[in-house]
């Protein structure tokens, strides 16, 4: 029996027919078109490979593919988390990544034991996100801290400076 997620909460499920034994993993594991594996998780008579969306380059945020593949079975389950169905158009990077660097430093908690502007202690990406019928782009700032150690993750919007995550 395969079953298909679409949007997170939206059940799909085939019968019987629709899970395809003879499917290799090796097919399985190939990332549908506009796609890239993320990762593969390895489980009990099979694996788990996630798919990150992938658009000019960039990444989408919270869009992924996730298939379940039993070596008895073949696959089981497909998962297709916020998908793209029609795009009308992608925003420009207005927000510099030196300034998303000050937004996320400026808004987030202090560090007094460290500096964190010095290298290897930040990281920053470009990216987008899907929004109604587009999708709009943002940046991906990581600071780390060793002492105690922490991993803040923000989530700024490129148009406008906006936190969306943290």
């Amino acid at each position: 029996m395969l079953l298909t997620l679409t949007f997170a909460s939206l059940f799909t499920i085939g019968d019987s027919s629709t899970a395809d034994p003879a499917l290799r993993r090796t097919q399985v594991s190939q990332p549908p078109h506009g796609y890239q594996l993320e990762r593969e998780t390895r489980v009990e008579r099979g694996a788990i490979p996630r798919f990150r969306r992938m658009f000019e380059g960039l990444r989408v945020l919270d869009h992924e593919v996730i298939r379940r593949y039993d070596e008895d079975r073949g696959l089981v389950y497909e998962k297709e988390v916020f998908p793209l169905n029609r795009l009308r158009g992608i925003a420009p990077f207005a927000v510099t990544r030196d300034e998303a660097i000050s937004i996320a430093l400026e808004r987030g908690p202090e560090f007094p034991h460290f500096d964190p502007l010095q290298p290897g202690n930040w990281s920053a990406q470009q990216a987008l996100r899907v929004v109604s019928n587009g999708l709009a782009p943002t940046w991906v700032i990581h600071i780390s801290s060793p002492l105690p150690y922490e991993l803040l993750e923000f989530r700024i919007d490129a148009v406008n400076g906006v936190i969306l995550d943290r």
